[in-house]
Protein backbone atom coordinates (compact mmCIF):
# COMPACT_ATOMS: atom_id res chain seq x y z
CA UNK A 1 0.00 0.00 0.00
CA UNK A 2 2.96 2.32 0.52
CA UNK A 3 5.84 3.22 -1.75
CA UNK A 4 8.44 4.50 0.68
CA UNK A 5 10.91 6.91 -0.85
CA UNK A 6 9.20 6.83 -4.25
CA UNK A 7 9.83 9.95 -6.32
CA UNK A 8 8.00 11.61 -9.19
CA UNK A 9 9.29 12.56 -12.63
CA UNK A 10 10.70 9.54 -14.50
CA UNK A 11 10.09 7.26 -11.48
CA UNK A 12 6.30 7.73 -11.81
CA UNK A 13 5.78 7.78 -8.03
CA UNK A 14 6.62 4.06 -7.82
CA UNK A 15 10.38 3.67 -7.30
CA UNK A 16 13.58 5.56 -6.64
CA UNK A 17 17.23 5.00 -7.53
CA UNK A 18 17.66 2.25 -4.94
CA UNK A 19 14.33 0.38 -5.30
CA UNK A 20 14.07 0.41 -9.08
CA UNK A 21 14.61 -3.11 -10.43
CA UNK A 22 14.30 -5.05 -7.16
CA UNK A 23 12.47 -8.40 -7.54
CA UNK A 24 10.79 -7.79 -4.18
CA UNK A 25 8.80 -4.88 -5.67
CA UNK A 26 6.10 -7.19 -7.10
CA UNK A 27 5.03 -4.47 -9.53
CA UNK A 28 3.72 -5.11 -13.02
CA UNK A 29 2.83 -2.07 -15.10
CA UNK A 30 2.14 -0.86 -18.61
CA UNK A 31 3.58 2.60 -19.07
CA UNK A 32 2.51 5.36 -21.44
CA UNK A 33 5.61 7.51 -21.63
CA UNK A 34 5.84 10.94 -23.23
CA UNK A 35 9.42 11.69 -22.11
CA UNK A 36 12.54 9.84 -23.20
CA UNK A 37 14.63 8.77 -20.18
CA UNK A 38 18.09 7.57 -21.32
CA UNK A 39 18.80 6.06 -17.89
CA UNK A 40 15.99 3.54 -18.53
CA UNK A 41 17.02 2.95 -22.17
CA UNK A 42 13.75 4.42 -23.48
CA UNK A 43 13.39 4.05 -27.23
CA UNK A 44 11.81 7.50 -27.71
CA UNK A 45 9.57 10.12 -26.12
CA UNK A 46 6.30 8.55 -27.30
CA UNK A 47 6.19 4.87 -26.39
CA UNK A 48 4.27 2.15 -24.58
CA UNK A 49 6.26 -0.17 -22.37
CA UNK A 50 5.82 -3.35 -20.32
CA UNK A 51 7.47 -2.93 -16.92
CA UNK A 52 8.21 -5.69 -14.41
CA UNK A 53 9.61 -4.44 -11.09
CA UNK A 54 11.55 -1.81 -13.00
CA UNK A 55 11.11 1.24 -15.20
CA UNK A 56 13.50 -0.25 -17.73
CA UNK A 57 10.86 -1.82 -19.90
CA UNK A 58 10.84 -5.55 -20.57
CA UNK A 59 9.43 -4.66 -24.01
CA UNK A 60 8.39 -1.38 -25.61
CA UNK A 61 7.20 0.11 -28.89
CA UNK A 62 6.42 3.54 -30.30
CA UNK A 63 2.76 4.33 -29.65
CA UNK A 64 0.65 3.33 -32.67
CA UNK A 65 -2.40 1.30 -33.56
CA UNK A 66 -3.34 -1.01 -36.39
CA UNK A 67 -6.12 0.40 -38.54
CA UNK A 68 -8.36 -2.48 -39.65
CA UNK A 69 -9.94 -0.24 -42.27
CA UNK A 70 -6.68 0.92 -43.86
CA UNK A 71 -4.69 -2.22 -43.03
CA UNK A 72 -1.70 -0.27 -41.73
CA UNK A 73 -0.17 1.06 -38.50
CA UNK A 74 -1.03 4.63 -37.52
CA UNK A 75 1.10 6.71 -35.16
CA UNK A 76 -0.60 7.73 -31.94
CA UNK A 77 0.71 10.83 -30.16
CA UNK A 78 0.28 10.26 -26.45
CA UNK A 79 0.83 13.94 -25.66
CA UNK A 80 -1.66 15.21 -28.25
CA UNK A 81 -4.36 15.75 -25.63
CA UNK A 82 -6.76 13.42 -27.45
CA UNK A 83 -8.46 10.61 -25.54
CA UNK A 84 -7.10 7.10 -26.13
CA UNK A 85 -7.97 3.63 -24.90
CA UNK A 86 -5.71 0.80 -23.78
CA UNK A 87 -6.22 -2.96 -23.50
CA UNK A 88 -3.97 -5.22 -21.40
CA UNK A 89 -4.65 -8.94 -21.85
CA UNK A 90 -2.67 -11.68 -20.11
CA UNK A 91 -3.12 -15.40 -20.69
CA UNK A 92 -1.71 -17.12 -17.59
CA UNK A 93 -1.73 -20.56 -19.24
CA UNK A 94 0.17 -19.54 -22.34
CA UNK A 95 2.08 -16.79 -20.43
CA UNK A 96 1.21 -14.40 -23.25
CA UNK A 97 0.79 -10.67 -22.66
CA UNK A 98 -0.82 -8.42 -25.28
CA UNK A 99 -1.02 -4.63 -25.09
CA UNK A 100 -3.20 -2.72 -27.55
CA UNK A 101 -3.90 1.01 -27.92
CA UNK A 102 -6.26 2.99 -30.14
CA UNK A 103 -8.06 6.35 -30.23
CA UNK A 104 -11.18 6.55 -28.08
CA UNK A 105 -14.25 5.31 -29.95
CA UNK A 106 -12.24 2.97 -32.17
CA UNK A 107 -12.89 -0.77 -32.06
CA UNK A 108 -10.14 -2.86 -30.55
CA UNK A 109 -7.63 -3.63 -33.34
CA UNK A 110 -7.06 -7.32 -33.92
CA UNK A 111 -3.29 -6.77 -33.96
CA UNK A 112 -1.78 -5.71 -30.58
CA UNK A 113 0.97 -3.13 -30.30
CA UNK A 114 3.02 -5.33 -27.95
CA UNK A 115 2.98 -9.10 -27.58
CA UNK A 116 5.41 -10.83 -25.23
CA UNK A 117 5.90 -14.18 -23.56
CA UNK A 118 6.14 -13.38 -19.90
CA UNK A 119 5.93 -15.47 -16.73
CA UNK A 120 4.32 -13.26 -14.12
CA UNK A 121 3.88 -16.00 -11.51
CA UNK A 122 6.82 -14.69 -9.45
CA UNK A 123 5.71 -11.07 -9.78
CA UNK A 124 2.00 -11.38 -9.08
CA UNK A 125 1.11 -12.61 -5.60
CA UNK A 126 -2.19 -13.78 -4.11
CA UNK A 127 -3.19 -10.35 -2.79
CA UNK A 128 -2.53 -7.45 -5.15
CA UNK A 129 -3.75 -3.91 -5.85
CA UNK A 130 -4.82 -2.63 -9.26
CA UNK A 131 -4.55 1.08 -9.94
CA UNK A 132 -2.91 3.97 -11.72
CA UNK A 133 0.11 6.16 -11.12
CA UNK A 134 1.27 9.25 -12.99
CA UNK A 135 3.72 12.10 -12.66
CA UNK A 136 5.22 14.93 -14.66
CA UNK A 137 8.82 15.84 -15.34
CA UNK A 138 10.39 18.51 -17.55
CA UNK A 139 7.07 18.94 -19.39
CA UNK A 140 4.02 19.47 -17.19
CA UNK A 141 0.87 17.63 -18.21
CA UNK A 142 -2.46 16.39 -16.87
CA UNK A 143 -3.66 12.79 -16.98
CA UNK A 144 -7.32 11.76 -16.73
CA UNK A 145 -8.87 8.31 -16.39
CA UNK A 146 -12.29 8.57 -18.05
CA UNK A 147 -13.26 4.95 -17.42
CA UNK A 148 -11.80 1.50 -16.83
CA UNK A 149 -12.76 -2.12 -16.26
CA UNK A 150 -10.88 -5.08 -14.79
CA UNK A 151 -11.47 -8.82 -14.84
CA UNK A 152 -9.03 -11.51 -13.71
CA UNK A 153 -11.05 -14.49 -14.90
CA UNK A 154 -12.43 -13.58 -18.29
CA UNK A 155 -12.78 -10.93 -21.02
CA UNK A 156 -13.03 -7.27 -20.12
CA UNK A 157 -16.34 -5.49 -20.05
CA UNK A 158 -16.67 -3.12 -22.99
CA UNK A 159 -16.85 0.56 -22.09
CA UNK A 160 -19.92 2.51 -23.15
CA UNK A 161 -18.39 5.56 -24.80
CA UNK A 162 -21.57 7.63 -24.50
CA UNK A 163 -21.45 7.34 -20.71
CA UNK A 164 -17.83 8.39 -20.36
CA UNK A 165 -17.32 11.93 -19.04
CA UNK A 166 -15.62 14.36 -21.38
CA UNK A 167 -12.07 15.38 -20.44
CA UNK A 168 -11.78 18.82 -18.84
CA UNK A 169 -11.09 21.64 -21.32
CA UNK A 170 -7.51 22.91 -21.55
CA UNK A 171 -6.71 25.50 -18.93
CA UNK A 172 -6.16 28.97 -20.33
CA UNK A 173 -3.53 31.25 -18.96
CA UNK A 174 -5.28 34.18 -17.36
CA UNK A 175 -4.07 37.58 -18.44
CA UNK A 176 -3.22 39.45 -15.29
CA UNK A 177 -4.87 42.86 -15.03
CA UNK A 178 -2.61 45.81 -14.22
CA UNK A 179 -2.64 46.97 -10.62
CA UNK A 180 -3.39 50.69 -10.89
CA UNK A 181 -2.18 51.17 -7.33
CA UNK A 182 1.28 50.48 -8.74
CA UNK A 183 0.89 51.84 -12.28
CA UNK A 184 -0.34 55.33 -11.32
CA UNK A 185 2.56 56.10 -8.90
CA UNK A 186 5.01 54.85 -11.54
CA UNK A 187 3.50 57.18 -14.16
CA UNK A 188 3.61 60.16 -11.79
CA UNK A 189 7.22 59.37 -10.82
CA UNK A 190 8.20 59.09 -14.49
CA UNK A 191 6.62 62.47 -15.33
CA UNK A 192 8.37 64.09 -12.36
CA UNK A 193 11.75 62.70 -13.47
CA UNK A 194 11.18 63.93 -17.02
CA UNK A 195 10.27 67.40 -15.70
CA UNK A 196 13.42 67.57 -13.57
CA UNK A 197 15.57 66.47 -16.51
CA UNK A 198 13.98 69.13 -18.73
CA UNK A 199 14.57 71.85 -16.10
CA UNK A 200 18.19 70.80 -15.64
CA UNK A 201 18.78 70.84 -19.39
CA UNK A 202 17.25 74.31 -19.67
CA UNK A 203 19.51 75.63 -16.88
CA UNK A 204 22.55 74.05 -18.56
CA UNK A 205 21.69 75.73 -21.86
CA UNK A 206 21.08 79.08 -20.15
CA UNK A 207 24.58 78.96 -18.64
CA UNK A 208 26.03 79.20 -22.15
CA UNK A 209 23.44 81.66 -23.44
CA UNK A 210 24.79 84.82 -25.12
CA UNK A 211 23.36 87.97 -26.70
CA UNK A 212 24.22 88.76 -30.30
CA UNK A 213 24.17 92.51 -31.08
CA UNK A 214 22.75 93.97 -34.30
CA UNK A 215 26.07 95.42 -35.57
CA UNK A 216 27.62 91.93 -35.34
CA UNK A 217 25.05 90.59 -37.74
CA UNK A 218 26.01 93.32 -40.30
CA UNK A 219 29.83 93.10 -40.16
CA UNK A 220 30.30 89.64 -38.76
CA UNK A 221 33.59 90.09 -36.84
CA UNK A 222 35.57 87.11 -35.64
CA UNK A 223 34.23 86.29 -32.23
CA UNK A 224 34.44 83.51 -29.68
CA UNK A 225 31.22 82.26 -28.24
CA UNK A 226 30.57 82.50 -24.56
CA UNK A 227 30.36 78.71 -24.47
CA UNK A 228 33.83 78.27 -26.00
CA UNK A 229 35.33 80.82 -23.60
CA UNK A 230 33.63 79.20 -20.62
CA UNK A 231 35.05 75.79 -21.53
CA UNK A 232 38.51 77.15 -22.39
CA UNK A 233 38.84 78.95 -19.03
CA UNK A 234 37.07 76.18 -17.10
CA UNK A 235 34.45 78.56 -15.80
CA UNK A 236 36.55 81.77 -16.05
CA UNK A 237 39.02 80.70 -13.42
CA UNK A 238 41.74 83.27 -12.70
CA UNK A 239 44.60 81.02 -13.79
CA UNK A 240 42.98 80.41 -17.17
CA UNK A 241 42.14 84.01 -18.13
CA UNK A 242 44.61 85.52 -20.65
CA UNK A 243 43.50 89.14 -20.39
CA UNK A 244 40.86 91.59 -19.26
CA UNK A 245 39.08 94.27 -21.27
CA UNK A 246 38.72 94.85 -24.98
CA UNK A 247 37.73 97.34 -27.68
CA UNK A 248 35.54 96.97 -30.66
CA UNK A 249 35.68 99.65 -33.39
CA UNK A 250 32.86 100.33 -35.85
Amino acid sequence: MEFEGAVASQYLGLFNTTTNGLPTNHVFAVELDTIKSPEFNDIDGNHVGIDVNSLQSYASATASFYSDREGDNKTLKLISGKSIQLWVDYDEKDMLLNVTVAPLGTRKPWMPLLSARLDLSKTLVESMYVGFSASTGSMASDQYILGWSFNKSGPLQDLEYTKLPPPPPPRRRSRSKPDFRIVIPLVITSLLIMTLIGAAYKMWMKKYEEVREEWEQEYGPRRFSYRDLYKATKGFKGKKVLGIGGLALR
